[in-house]
């Protein structure tokens, strides 16, 4: 099984978004869809897909404001409800 960080996003969005105080820092959004992750005794994730989103937010250069992005796991049957794009 490959690595979430090893294949392409299924989707993703570039953007200036608000961060701090009104002002407008680039931000990206990347989305891997119907993930499945091992399970344990008492919690099958691998019957439960899921996605993942991981937020970047970079400096007008480019260079990450953060040491590390943020990840978000979004599970449930409307997961499909959080986008990662403009509305």
């Amino acid at each position: 099984m490959e690595s979430c960080l090893e294949s392409r996003p299924d989707a993703g969005y570039r953007a200036l978004l608000p961060i701090y105080e009104g002002i407008l820092t680039p931000t990206q959004l990347h989305r891997w869809q119907n993930l499945l992750m091992g399970g344990k005794r008492g919690a099958p994730m691998q019957e439960r897909p899921f996605d993942l989103i991981r937020a970047t937010v970079t400096d007008a250069q480019g260079k990450p404001l953060f040491q590390r992005p943020l990840w978000l796991l979004v599970l449930g049957s409307r997961r499909r409800e959080v986008r990662v794009h403009a509305t």
